[in-house]
């Protein structure tokens, strides 16, 4: 520093003996030596300033090394344990290793095994001096969904035993396990809650599948299945083609005068009837009655009689219901109007009908006839 100092000095004195010799040339010099004073400082600052930053960045380098967790490895006193897989799963030197999802080593190394064939991918974990591995346990890879890197898990069977056994702390202990993808892993996990939709969805299938046997239509020259769709709409039609031949049936029942005609007189025949029947029937109680008076004398002929009228009195009741039933029939729509429409044959009935209660009330008086030749003064038709 004196050295320099006394530089200047001296370089100050000869450009002032200088200048009075030679203006210029000492004014010159002067800027020179000012000029190279004012670099030498500079460069001095600018070491200075390189040096710090220098020293800054090898702080924040250890900083983030520190919260990264790579400088404390280097003061914390671990022991190996040996893992064999059958791929590495994403696994790199330096990955966390976990034990039930607590940290508790990083991996150190991965190398191929060629002597194991079956899990090839050998894995050296240095796990914390303090930590202690229940034996079993079982080593998996968990890959993270964000991408920050796989992790080996160490899944310790539980409950524990008791006293709990650990494994030895040496290269003597090998774990093995088997890398499940991350797909693979996650419908394992989604599968009980996915059950009840899959069973929802069988019973889709098997409705859906009933449904097409429901309306499958059926093969060449077979029959169509009677609890079949198609074979209820084929069975529907047939009830409506059977329907409209009915319907026909009846508008040309009543498009035709004639036999409206023939009912009409039909159900006047039998009107008349009915009154005639109930004339006959008032007129045969007092012969009962005749003749029940008549039975102190006619003892010996009462047996007779009664055998041959009650025959006679049946028959005729038998033929006032038929005609009752005719009747009402005819009025209330279902009778005669109303079958018709599918019996035309039922105004031949009416016939016969009238046909028998004559051939009745003609034995009638054939009966009272006899009676009144034998002695019975009884009249009961009012001849």
């Amino acid at each position: 520093m004196s050295s320099r100092r006394g530089e200047r000095r001296r370089v100050a004195r000869d450009s002032s003996s200088a200048l009075g010799e030679c203006p210029e040339r000492a004014r010159r010099e002067w800027h020179d030596a000012k000029q190279e004073r004012n670099s030498a400082l500079n460069e001095r600052g600018r070491n200075f300033l390189v040096g710090v930053c220098a020293a800054g960045a090898l702080a924040s380098a250890a900083v983030l090394l520190f919260l990264f967790g790579e400088i404390e490895p280097l003061f914390r006193s671990r022991w190996p344990l040996e893992v064999a897989l059958n791929e590495a799963g994403g696994l790199r030197r330096g990955s966390l290793v976990t034990m039930n999802g607590v940290p508790v080593g990083a991996i150190q190394e991965i190398e191929f095994n060629a002597s194991d064939r079956n899990l090839p991918v050998l894995v050296t974990a240095l796990i914390d001096n303090s930590i202690l591995i229940p034996d079993p346990s079982t080593p998996t890879v968990r890959a993270s969904l964000l991408g920050s890197g796989a992790r080996l898990e160490l899944t310790v069977t539980l409950p524990l035993s008791t006293p709990t056994r650990n494994y030895e702390r040496d290269k003597s202990v090998r774990l093995r396990g088997r890398v499940v993808a991350l797909e693979t892993r996650m419908l394992e996990e989604l599968a009980p809650q996915l059950e009840p939709i899959i069973a929802s969805f069988r019973e889709m299938e098997k409705l859906s599948r009933n449904l097409n046997e429901f309306v499958r239509a059926p093969a060449q020259g077979e029959a169509p299945q009677a609890e079949s769709l198609r074979g209820v709409v084929a069975r529907f039609n047939s009830t409506l083609d059977r329907a409209n031949t009915a319907l026909d049936g009846a508008t040309s029942w009543l498009n035709d005068e004639q036999l409206r005609t023939d009912v009409r007189d039909t159900a006047n025949g039998a009107s008349e009837l009915m009154r005639d029947a109930a004339i006959a029937a008032n007129r045969i109680a007092t012969a009962a009655d005749a003749l029940g008076n008549a039975a102190e004398s006619v003892k010996s002929e009462a047996a007779s009689v009664r055998n041959q009228l009650v025959p006679v009195l049946d028959s005729l009741g038998a033929s006032f219901d038929e005609v009752n039933r005719l009747l009402v029939a005819a009025r209330t729509g279902e009778g005669t109007v109303g079958r018709l429409m599918k019996d035309p044959a039922l105004y031949q009935s009416l016939s016969d009908a009238a046909q028998r209660l004559e051939g009745v009330l003609a034995k009638m008086e054939l009966l009272l006839d006899k009676v009144r030749a034998e002695g019975l003064n009884v009249d009961l038709l009012g001849k």
